[in-house]
C-alpha cells in the first residue's frame, strides 16, 4: 500500500458513506460477487457491520481491500479512491488475480504431509512450498487473526474505540521478496496455527505421518511478513524453488502470543552483529572489502561485540555506522571508491602519525578518522570513466589536522550511538570548520 493502512480504511469508510444508496451498493455486491463473495459477505463491510475486531473492514487484508477499492472505484470513478494511487503495481495484480473459493469447490482438506509430531495434539513440524503457501492465501485459508500477533498497532478510531490493526513493515517485505528472487533467502520456520473455532475439523494420522484439515481456518502467527513477500515474489516468478520450515500449532490466541514472545526471548541474537551481517547493507560491503584488501586494517576488523584480542581491534558497526551516517554510500560505484578511498585514507592517517593512533584502543579513534577524511575528500572527474568523479585526498590538509590532533582528549568523548551529535563534539575536539554528511 503506498499510506498507512489507517489511512487506506478512513478514504474507504468515506466512500461507503459518501455511497451509501441501494444503487450504488447493489452494483459494489454484484461487482464483488464475481470473485466469489456472498451477498452477506459484502454487506458486512459496505453496511459497517461489526465482529470481535470492530467494524468488519477492520479485518478485512490488504488485498480485500484493494478490490472494494476497485469495486468502487470501477463504479463511482471517485478519484478519491482510484486504486493505482492507494496501491502498488504488484497489489493491484495480485487482487486482479483472486477469486475467492468455497468449499464446495473442493477447498478442503487441506493435507499436510511428512509431519513430525512435537508435542501430541499441540504442536507438530513440517516443510511447505513457496508455491503451496501462497496458494493458502490466495484460497482464503490463511488467515490474519490480529488477536495471534505480536506487532499488530493499536488505533483508536473516531467513535473512541480502540482496535488491533495488521502491522507490516514494507522495507522488510521488499528485502525478503528481492532475497527470494535471487536465491539468497535462507528458509526459516513459518507458524500455522488451526484456529480453534467451532467450525474447525481437522485430525492428525501418525501411521501416516499427515494433518488433514477438513473446515476452518489457519492463522499465520508468525510470518506474515515472509508470506507477502513470497506472494511478491512468485508474480515475479512463478518457478522459484524454496521450500519454508513450517510449524504447526493448535493453540487459543492467547497461548500463541506467549509462544511466540518465549521464541523472541529464547538466546536473542545482538541487534548490532545481526546489522553487521546484513548483506543488504552498503556500508557493511565496503568494511567487509576494507577488512580484505591489502591495507593497514587487512584482517582487524571484528563482527563480535566483546573485543576478543589485540589482532582484532576495530568492531565492525563502528566503522559501518560511521561510514553510513558520513558519506551515506549508495550503489556500487561508492562502494568501490569509497572502498579504494578509505583504505588509502587509513593507511596514510596511520603512516602520518608514526602509529601512534594505536595507542588508543577506543572507537573514537576510529570515527574521528572518517570523519576527518570526509572533511578533506576532494572528488576530481574522470573523463574516461563515463564523467563518474573519484574521491581524492587532500594531503595537505590532511598533515594540518594530524600535526594539531590531540588523542587523548578525543578519547574523553562519552557516547551511547554513532549520530550527527556525535560528530560534531568530534569535529569541535578537531577543531574542523565544517563537515558535511552527504556527498
Amino acid at each position: 500500500m503506498r499510506f498507512e493502512r489507517d489511512d487506506i480504511e478512513r478514504k474507504l469508510l468515506r466512500i461507503i458513506d459518501k455511497y451509501d444508496n441501494k444503487k450504488t451498493q447493489n452494483k459494489i455486491i454484484n461487482y464483488l460477487r464475481e470473485k466469489g463473495y456472498t451477498a452477506g459477505e459484502i454487506n458486512d463491510v459496505i453496511l459497517k457491520r461489526e465482529n470481535e475486531f470492530g467494524l468488519k473492514i477492520y479485518s478485512l487484508s490488504e488485498m480485500e481491500l484493494c478490490l472494494y477499492y476497485k469495486a468502487y472505484y470501477d463504479t463511482t470513478e471517485d478519484g478519491l479512491i482510484n486504486p493505482k494511487n492507494n496501491f502498488t503495481e504488484q497489489e493491484l495484480i495480485i487482487a486482479e488475480q483472486f477469486k475467492v473459493i468455497k468449499e464446495e469447490e473442493d477447498i478442503y482438506p487441506i493435507i499436510f504431509e511428512e509431519v513430525g509430531v512435537v508435542n501430541e495434539g499441540k504442536q507438530w513440524q513440517t516443510k511447505i512450498t513457496i508455491q503451496r503457501l501462497v496458494e493458502l492465501y490466495r484460497k482464503g485459508i490463511m488467515i490474519y487473526n490480529p488477536l495471534e500477533q505480536r506487532q499488530s498497532k493499536l488505533i483508536k478510531s473516531k467513535d473512541g474505540k480502540w482496535r488491533k490493526e495488521i502491522f507490516i513493515k514494507e522495507s522488510s517485505v521488499s528485502n525478503i521478496e528481492k532475497l527470494l528472487v535471487e536465491d539468497n533467502f535462507i528458509s526459516n520456520i513459518i507458524t500455522f496455527n488451526i484456529q480453534t473455532s467451532e467450525d474447525t475439523d481437522f485430525v492428525y494420522i501418525p501411521e501416516e505421518r499427515k494433518i488433514i484439515v477438513r473446515s476452518g481456518k489457519i492463522g499465520i502467527s508468525d510470518g506474515w511478513h515472509r508470506s507477502k513477500a513470497s506472494l511478491r515474489a512468485l508474480l515475479r516468478n512463478p518457478d522459484i524453488n524454496f521450500n519454508w520450515e513450517l510449524r504447526i500449532t493448535f493453540f487459543p490466541s492467547d497461548k500463541v502470543i506467549k509462544f511466540i514472545e518465549q521464541e523472541d526471548k529464547r538466546n536473542p541474537i545482538d541487534k548490532k552483529y545481526l546489522q553487521a551481517v546484513d548483506s543488504t547493507r552498503v556500508s557493511n560491503l565496503i568494511v567487509e572489502r576494507l577488512n580484505d584488501i591489502k591495507g593497514y586494517l587487512r584482517g582487524k576488523i571484528t563482527k563480535d561485540t566483546v573485543l576478543i584480542s589485540d589482532d582484532t581491534p576495530i568492531f565492525f558497526n563502528t566503522l559501518s555506522d560511521s561510514i553510513e551516517l558520513i558519506f551515506n554510500p549508495e550503489g556500487q560505484s561508492d562502494i568501490l571508491r569509497l572502498t579504494n578511498y578509505l583504505n588509502e585514507g587509513f593507511n596514510r592517517i596511520i603512516e602520518l602519525t608514526d602509529n601512534e593512533i594505536m595507542e588508543y584502543q577506543n572507537d573514537i579513534i576510529w570515527i574521528a578518522c572518517i570523519t576527518i577524511l570526509k572533511h578533506i575528500l576532494r572528488e576530481e572527474n574522470r573523463i574516461s570513466n563515463r564523467g563518474k568523479s573519484k574521491y581524492v585526498i587532500d594531503e595537505d590538509m590532511l598533515i594540518d589536522i594530524l600535526s594539531n590532533i590531540n588523542f587523548e582528549k578525543l578519547c574523553e568523548i562519552k557516547y551511547t550511538k554513532i549520530n550527527a551529535t556525535l560528530i560534531n563534539k568530534i569535529k569541535d575536539v578537531l577543531e574542523l570548520q565544517e563537515v558535511v554528511v552527504n556527498v
